[in-house]
């Protein structure tokens, strides 16, 4: 919970910094998943009446030409509804995927 809190809150450096301040991608991925890459953190958000009202996913890996962790591929749905969704490609800007759409605007 703190690491999507971390991406997300205004004013912090994003997805670089909530990695970089726990020792890097290697430090959060689980040792026992050798043959998974990436990070990949499904959030549900909503009520007792409605529990899954918002979804959030997101999937984090390195790029071996990169040196820094890059959105593979985030989505958010509002119920059922898609409202968000992209993933990279290989002729992907890497800055465009450096951080997540919900994180804050660096300039």
């Amino acid at each position: 919970m703190r690491f999507l809190s971390e991406i997300a809150r205004p004013g912090s450096a994003g997805l670089q910094a909530a990695v970089e301040t726990r020792g890097g991608l290697s430090a959060l991925r689980c040792l026992q998943a050798r043959t998974i890459p990436h990070i990949e953190i499904i959030a549900d958000v909503g009520t007792d009446d409605e529990p899954q009202r918002w979804r959030y996913l997101v999937r984090v890996n390195v790029v071996k030409r990169e040196k820094f962790a890059t959105v593979v591929q985030e989505k958010i749905w509002s119920y059922d509804d898609v409202i968000e969704d992209r993933s990279r490609s290989e002729g992907s800007d890497p800055l465009e995927f450096s951080q997540t759409n919900l994180g804050p605007v660096l300039n």
